[in-house]
């Protein structure tokens, strides 16, 4: 999902754009920054080049009640390398690595009484439910 057209100027105008600018300028040839203003309802992923912004996709903040999330970063990395692997191109792979990691996150959960985790296997589904007519004898 890209930014609305009345996001898009406020996209040009994030800091990480200065940001992707000053590392693309010690010579990496793609930035992908995450910015998530305080107070803001969306997170946006931004991925730029030497010639400037690329793309961006903005995500709805994912707010856990009563803990944290940790590990976004890493799924997000994660995902954009998986993408990559399989043949995507940056653009490509950094938008769906995003979709994934907010799916990812809405559906997070604690595995003991610490922060909660993204669900990175969200998509497979509970398998109990597909196994229980299998089971049977006729």
């Amino acid at each position: 999902v890209s930014l609305a057209d009345d996001d898009e100027d406020r996209s040009h105008d994030l800091p990480a754009a200065a940001c992707a600018r000053e590392i693309i300028g010690w010579g990496a040839e793609l930035v992908l920054m995450t910015d998530a203003e305080p107070g803001s309802s969306l997170v946006i992923n931004a991925l730029y080049d030497e010639t400037g912004m690329l793309r961006n996709d903005s995500l709805p903040r994912v707010d856990a009640v009563s803990t944290r999330i940790h590990g976004a970063g890493d799924t997000l990395s994660a995902a954009i390398a998986g993408l990559l692997a399989q043949g995507l191109d940056v653009p490509e792979a950094s938008q769906e690595a995003s979709q994934y990691t907010a799916a990812a996150l809405v559906h997070a959960f604690s595995a003991g009484i610490g922060v909660a985790i993204p669900d990175r296997l969200f998509w497979a589904g509970d398998d109990d439910e597909d196994d229980e007519g299998s089971n049977d004898v006729n």
